[in-house]
């Protein structure tokens, strides 16, 4: 290896590490760059675009935001860039550009899609709260809300009073008994505990 060759490789691997970058999309990065055909998915976008950028890509760059525009209907690519900005920012809740805004509003469209979707859970609490409280309420069950916040019951309790229990299945309304009364129980556990 030459000396700028091996400069070049260090820099692309200290800049891998400060960016959190996986190794595997550099090398795909590099397989598109030369015109190997390497399909461009959401999990990729976000390493792709911040190494065109490092690069100073600019082609490539051009290709990032014609995916981009292309897939800002599909709720599964918004979701992983919301979560991909989030984990980039010191306060995730307190940056809000108009491409991030245009993401929420795509989401709030497709609420019921957001809520079958695993990743959703990923999204802090509180933007889901904001998701929810600008949706529609006929554009999603609640059962299918109450099957969401159950799966991550933890964090996700803050969202129990969107769920009209009036409009709950009779199976998904005694399992709603059931969680509370364990909720109820568990508390008085460890109230007596204390």
């Amino acid at each position: 290896k030459s000396d700028v060759q091996e400069c070049l490789s260090n820099e692309i691997c200290r800049f891998e590490k400060e960016n959190n970058i996986n190794e595997e999309n550099v090398i795909i990065f590099f397989k598109i760059y030369n015109d190997e055909k390497v399909t461009i998915t959401a999990d990729r976008y976000r390493d792709f675009y911040k190494i065109s950028e490092f690069l100073r890509v600019n082609s490539f760059q051009k290709r990032l935001k014609k995916f981009e525009k292309s897939h800002l209907n599909d709720v599964d690519f918004i979701i992983t860039k919301i979560i991909e900005e989030m984990s980039t920012l010191e306060n995730p809740l307190s940056s809000e550009s108009e491409f991030e805004l245009q993401m929420e509003k795509q989401l709030i469209n497709k609420i019921d899609e957001c809520l079958k979707n695993k990743k959703f859970r990923q999204i802090p609490a509180p933007l889901i709260y904001r998701i929810l409280e600008k949706s529609d309420k006929n554009q999603y069950t609640s059962d299918s809300l109450l099957d969401f916040i159950v799966g991550s019951i933890d964090e996700l309790f803050v969202l129990l009073p969107f769920v009209n229990i009036q409009n709950l299945s009779t199976e998904k309304f005694d399992g709603f008994v059931d969680l509370i009364l364990n909720s109820i129980h568990y508390l008085l556990i460890l109230f007596v505990a204390l």
